[in-house]
């Protein structure tokens, strides 16, 4: 595995090894119109978001779990995942690289209570109220 993200080859170093990790371990489909985007292909749909990320070695958090919200994983090294948590209980996941990220946040108008995870990979975890 590179050292950074490659992905489909549409946004090569634009994030970095665990953004990889997780584009490799999961189906992921690019979503039209959004550069850096990618949505999970349905087998996601009922894994909240830390189940994702503990495939990678990462497992020393637990989100809120708020329906209508978002849950934003930052990872240190560049990139993230996004996920909606919806009313039925189910998740909807996407994976963006840091450009991607970057247009997001200057996007969203929310105050976003925020917290750090104390695992060495250092992710920030927000918390989006829709």
């Amino acid at each position: 595995m590179a050292d950074g993200f490659v992905g489909d080859g549409s946004a090569p170093g634009d994030g970095g090894a665990l953004l990889q990790k997780l584009y490799e371990k999961f189906p992921w489909r690019p979503v039209n119109g959004k550069p850096g985007n990618w949505s999970m292909k349905r087998v996601g749909d009922g894994m909240p978001p830390e189940a994702l990320v503990s495939t990678c070695g990462i497992s020393s958090f637990v989100p809120e779990r708020l329906e209508g919200n978002i849950v934003v994983i930052e990872f240190a090294d560049g990139g993230g995942l996004w996920t909606l948590v919806k009313a039925d209980g189910t998740f909807t996941h996407t994976l963006l690289t840091r450009s991607a990220q970057c247009l997001h946040f200057t996007r969203v108008q929310a105050d976003a209570p925020t917290r750090r995870n104390d695992d060495a990979q250092s992710l920030l975890i927000l918390y989006i109220q829709l």
